[in-house]
């Protein structure tokens, strides 16, 4: 596969690859490709080496597997924006914060390239020490490539203009993409030639007469043509044959109108689910926040609720709603007063 190919493939995924490093760092950041090359093993473990902390991937449909190296500012970058602590080494911490952020990073590639009726099923992710990365490099032919991500990034006091990542992989070889992607050749399939089904300016009149000749009797009788009978009247011929239809008025009993009273029966049913239990749970508000906001959240972080002061909350019963309310204090318990029920049809619908 050539190099241009892998390289506007890798391009095509940098929109949702921004869109989700805006999401963590919650920066207004650019990325792009700065440099592409085919390499093959000894290259890539130079190039990963020089990367702080190294990551591996093996993809379970195209059986290969996906390296990045983090330079150093990637860790107090992701560890100020997802802990609120600014780690500056590879500890236990940063590295499961690596593998967090790489496991979503997958996840997001996986769906565009998905949308682009590329098949990949990403694998779990895997930090590699130096020593480990040349026995994980195991392919002949590789594309690497450096990825940059510009923006207004501080770390330890000082402005950084940009972090950096090498992205390498095995490129597959071409049967193995022709037979994943259905990128085959189509089979032609060749009927065999026959006397009879020969094309008039090949065959000869001996050859068109001794084929003739061996056809059925039935074959060579010929009929007048038949006009064609117009639809229609095949149905009414049709419809001649059938049964005649019996048919009678429907018969509608009275409206009574003592109908809603329940029998005894019916109140003798109902009080078998008197000891249904039901979950009710009040409602103070909703809010929908962003991932890098939830990921900002500290012990004192205040969420701003949609409901105003005042305003009533919902209670539910098992997830739907039926009534609203105001909170009042029982002693040293929150309690709610009904203030207003959800109507018969209303509650009806939140059913269906």
């Amino acid at each position: 596969m050539e190099a241009q190919v892998l390289e506007q493939g890798l391009k095509n995924q940098l929109p949702a690859v921004e869109e989700f490093l805006k999401a963590i760092l919650l920066k207004k950041i650019n990325v792009e490709v700065s440099a592409t090359s085919v390499a093959d093993a000894e290259m890539v473990v130079e190039a990963l080496k020089t990367g702080t902390a190294v990551v591996s991937v093996k993809d379970q449909i195209f059986n290969t597997t996906v390296f990045i190296a983090f330079d150093d500012n990637w860790i107090p970058q992701l560890s100020t924006a997802m802990l609120g602590v600014e780690e500056q080494e590879v500890n236990e911490i940063t590295r499961d914060l690596i593998k967090e952020f790489t496991s979503q990073l997958f996840g997001t590639i996986q769906v565009s390239l998905q949308a682009d009726e590329i098949p990949v099923e990403p694998g779990p992710v895997e930090i590699l020490k130096s020593a480990q990365i040349a026995s994980g490099v195991t392919g002949q032919n590789y594309f690497i490539a450096q990825v940059d991500v510009s923006g207004k990034f501080t770390i330890d006091g000082d402005e950084q203009p940009q972090l950096a990542m090498i992205v390498a992989f095995e490129v597959p070889d071409e049967d193995t993409i022709n037979e994943i992607m259905g990128l085959g050749e189509p089979e032609v399939i060749s009927a065999p030639a026959s006397k009879a089904s020969a094309s008039a300016d090949t065959a000869s009149d001996d050859d068109i007469e001794a084929a003739f000749a061996e056809m059925p009797i039935a074959q060579k009788e010929t009929k007048p043509a038949q006009p064609a009978q117009p639809k229609k009247d095949k149905e009414r011929e049709k419809a001649k044959d059938l049964p005649p239809v019996s048919s009678r008025p429907v018969e509608f009993e009275d409206f009574n109108p003592f109908s809603d009273v329940k029998s005894e029966v019916e109140v003798r049913n109902l009080d078998i689910l008197k000891e249904v239990e039901l979950d009710i749970s009040v409602e103070l508000g909703r809010k929908e926040l962003p991932l890098g906001d939830v990921l900002h959240l500290v012990r004192g972080s205040v969420i701003e609720l949609d409901k105003l002061a005042g305003e009533p909350v919902e209670i539910y019963a098992n997830g739907h709603r039926i009534a609203e309310g105001e909170v009042v204090v029982i002693d040293e318990h929150f309690g709610v007063r009904i203030t207003n029920l959800v109507s018969t049809k209303e509650r009806i619908e939140s059913l269906r």
